[in-house]
């Protein structure tokens, strides 16, 4: 990821949603695009595009691994909402 700073984490993932809007297809592109929304702890946005890479690529297991790590740290950030179970 480029340096650390929140603007460069904006402008990687504006350059990550250009890139996917010319190739949606291009699965390392949305693995990185995951990454980047994950470590700037946007996960509901991170999820979703693991959703449409798992839609892309069924049998991918990085992205099926990486869906439940997001999904666990995303419970140990967010308590979820009285009897509400999270969103798979």
């Amino acid at each position: 990821m480029n340096g650390g700073r929140p603007q460069d984490q904006v402008r990687e993932v504006e350059q990550l949603r250009r890139r996917l809007s010319l190739v949606p297809d291009n699965i390392d592109a949305r693995l990185r695009l995951v990454a980047c929304l994950a470590q700037s702890y946007r996960y509901g946005d991170a999820l979703e595009e693991l959703r449409t890479l798992i839609r892309l690529d069924p049998n991918n297991l990085l992205a099926r691994r990486l869906r439940e790590e997001l999904l666990e740290q995303a419970r140990q950030r967010t308590p979820p909402a009285s009897g509400a179970s999270p969103r798979r």
